[in-house]
């Protein structure tokens, strides 16, 4: 049940300052950004064309599911590029990309960094 596309895409490259997503996918269908060891914190995400932040979308959240191999990651590339510091809960980031308008979709909350996962 694949449900993250072109609309959550965008959410994230617009909560990040950037103008839109020019592609996503997960790590299993387009170029890997690297193995890691973040636990997977939200899933089965779901967003209208309209929202501003990831979590304004629908999604469930937990820790074991069925994301548990690395080749569901999300990855999204976006138009322009804004850094982010001193993150807060709920804020998203693309890590291990070349660029960083690029990237595994990260997610921060309760303190610690975690991947979003396209299942």
């Amino acid at each position: 049940d694949s449900s993250f596309g072109s609309d959550e895409a965008d959410v994230v490259c617009h909560q990040l300052g950037y103008t839109g997503a020019s592609s996503y996918g997960n790590t299993g269908t387009i170029d890997s950004y690297g193995t890691d060891s973040s636990s997977t914190l939200i899933e089965s995400v779901s967003c209208s064309s309209n929202y501003l932040v990831l979590l304004q979308c629908n999604w469930e959240s937990q820790y074991s599911s069925t994301c548990a191999d690395d080749d569901k990651d999300v990855v999204v590339i976006c138009h322009s590029t804004r850094i982010w510091d001193d993150p807060s809960s709920g804020q998203i980031r693309l890590s291990k990309g070349q660029y960083s308008n690029q990237g595994l979709l990260e997610i921060y909350c309760n303190g610690e960094w975690g991947t979003v996962c396209d299942d």
